[in-house]
């Protein structure tokens, strides 16, 4: 009520000020624009632009002639109108370009330019696109960035008309780019911008840029393959094929979605659904087990609760992700124990039992299958069998064995191989070997990789894309990337000194969440960029994670309305 009032005022105070314009009343410039001489108030004048700030203020000139290209007297009072409105009263729908381009020669100043972006977003949605367009011809940057938020928000509104069609390519990008592009699904966006592509030559850069922008792994793999894969210019392109190929692969690997990152892969703000880092068992500072199950809510920097972590797995148990779903297996309670914690409900679910009981064992998951691998069983001992879960039939079979059987290993997923890192070889011993064995799921072989030794101390493992990361607890950090299966220490962070912390991938960066030092659990996270080789302590102080070591930790989707218990961190 009261910001409506203080609209209706603002208009009466600027039809005031329009109507001494009209009838000039006070006015104190004069300025000729072609063979029209206009009487202005220069304080408005001044403060809208920063030609006349110049000729009125510095140079204090009452009389000022403006002789540039096409500029006539109908333009210039388009341009009057809006100054002192703040809208447009008259047509100015066939000459509105030629408006702009005076506003750019004049100067116009920032807050004058979000108002000319938000004036024109009032108008009709029929003409959004085409003054968009225009605003990318003219400096003025404020305006434009102003009216492709409202085209953002009301994107719906949005016809694929011909001025969609005379939009650049950069500006399609920067429309499929933005998190706030307000639409019902990506299918919609898609067919926009195949539509865009059919009508206008791009070059090759840019029909690859406006291809990497196009969400793929969010439509469904029926439209990839009816719609998508079927589009002439895949051909003519090949680096829009590897990433339309790219996007079919999101799909048909279940087990390895959590791998993923790039922009394209984020949700749009509209959507129901966020990424989440959920947070579950493990110790606590007082050395009893962390029953709540936690989500950390990246959007609000806040953690909140999914409820108690039904099961106690006691410590050293393992987990993955498939299909969206967090698969909990053995641990020192129970080591035999598997269960489910199904995202969509919010319900964990028993799973068939271990056929073998494990602890200090690690779990990957390739296309629809889990694997165990390691760990020690009830009595102390070794293990060597592999165990592999078929998702579909729940069933539980002894595989393959490993080489040498490890515990308190750690692993990773290089396409269809599971790469174990070190481990222990004797149950007695904490000694951390260095080599790595290589477990072929598709050949169902076990190789040693033997010119890959690392210097290991208890170590964590996190992919990321087409990288795997080792990450010591010494700090040191070591990577292997898909293409050449070869580890090199690219950076060792500083005072880290901790083990049994949980890694987490968000937006590319790695973040190193708890853990424990000389026995005691942190409550802290490290954040490290790969690509700039840098790390620094999280800047969310005031969202901590709980101090904790030794627990799960995952990266799943949940829809929003999951995530509204938020928690005082400060007392878990």
């Amino acid at each position: 009520m009261i910001a409506r009032d203080l609209d209706v005022s603002e208009n009466i105070f600027r039809e005031s000020l329009y109507d001494a314009f009209l009838k000039k009343v006070m006015t104190d410039v004069t300025v000729q624009v072609g063979y029209d001489v206009i009487s202005c108030h220069g304080l408005i004048l001044a403060r809208a632009t920063e030609f006349f700030d110049r000729k009125i203020r510095k140079e204090n000139s009452a009389y000022i002639r403006i002789n540039h290209g096409n500029l006539n007297g109908k333009i210039f009072k388009g341009f009057i109108e809006f100054i002192y409105l703040g809208r447009f009263v008259t047509d100015v729908s066939a000459i509105v370009e030629d408006v702009f381009k005076c506003m750019a020669f004049l100067g116009l100043t920032p807050s004058f330019q979000r108002m000319l972006g938000l004036a024109l977003g009032a108008q009709n949605p029929d003409n959004w696109l085409r003054y968009w367009r225009m605003l990318g011809n003219t400096d003025l940057p404020g305006a434009a960035n102003e009216l492709y938020k409202v085209i953002l928000r009301e994107f719906p509104k949005i016809e694929p008309d011909e001025d969609f069609l005379q939009l650049k390519c950069q500006q399609i990008i920067d429309l499929l780019n933005s998190d706030d592009l307000n639409v019902e699904n990506e299918e919609i966006v898609c067919d926009m911008a195949m539509l865009w592509l059919s009508h206008n030559d791009g070059s090759k850069d840019e029909v690859a840029m406006l291809f990497q922008a196009m969400r793929i792994s969010q439509v469904s793999l029926s439209y990839i393959e009816n719609y998508i894969e079927p589009f002439h210019l895949l051909e003519e392109f090949p680096v829009c094929k590897r990433i339309v190929a790219e996007g079919r692969h999101y799909h048909e690997q279940p087990g390895r979605r959590h791998d993923f990152y790039d922009k394209k892969y984020n949700f749009r703000s509209v959507s129901t659904l966020t990424e989440t880092m959920v947070l579950f068992g493990g110790v606590k500072k007082d050395g009893t087990r962390g029953e709540l199950m936690l989500a950390f809510n990246f959007k609000t920097h806040a953690w909140c609760s999914l409820g108690i972590f039904p099961l106690n797995f006691g410590e050293r148990f393992a987990h993955c992700t498939f299909d969206n779903d967090i698969y909990v297996s053995g641990g020192s309670s129970k080591s035999h124990q598997v269960a489910r914690y199904v995202a969509a409900s919010g319900r964990w679910a028993k799973v068939n039992s271990l056929n073998i009981g494990r602890v200090g064992h690690c779990m990957e998951a390739v296309d629809y299958k889990i694997f165990v691998l390691g760990g020690i069983d009830e009595e102390g001992n070794l293990v060597s069998e592999i165990e592999e879960l078929d998702v579909e039939t729940g069933v539980w079979r002894i595989f393959k064995e490993l080489i040498f059987p490890v515990k308190d290993a750690c692993s990773a997923v290089i396409k269809d191989k599971i790469y174990i890192f070190g481990g222990q070889l004797d149950r007695r011993s904490h000694e951390t070997t260095g080599m790595v064995q290589c477990f072929d799921t598709r050949k169902g072989q076990v190789i040693l990789i033997k010119e890959m030794k690392l210097i290991l101390q208890n170590p964590r493992t996190i992919k990321c894309n087409k990288s795997v990361y080792i990450i010591n607890s010494n700090g040191k950090v070591y990577e292997i990337t898909e293409d050449h299966v070869k580890a090199s220490q690219i950076a060792s962070l500083p005072d880290f000194n901790r083990k049994k912390f949980g890694l987490y991938v968000h937006h590319g960066k790695l973040l190193v969440v708890g853990g424990e030092t000389s026995g005691i659990p942190r409550g802290d996270m490290v954040c490290f960029q790969p690509d700039l080789n840098h790390s620094i302590i999280c800047p969310w102080t005031d969202f901590m994670p709980p101090v904790r070591s030794d627990f799960g930790i995952a990266k799943i989707v949940l829809d929003k309305s999951k995530l509204k218990e938020e928690l005082n961190i400060k007392i878990l």
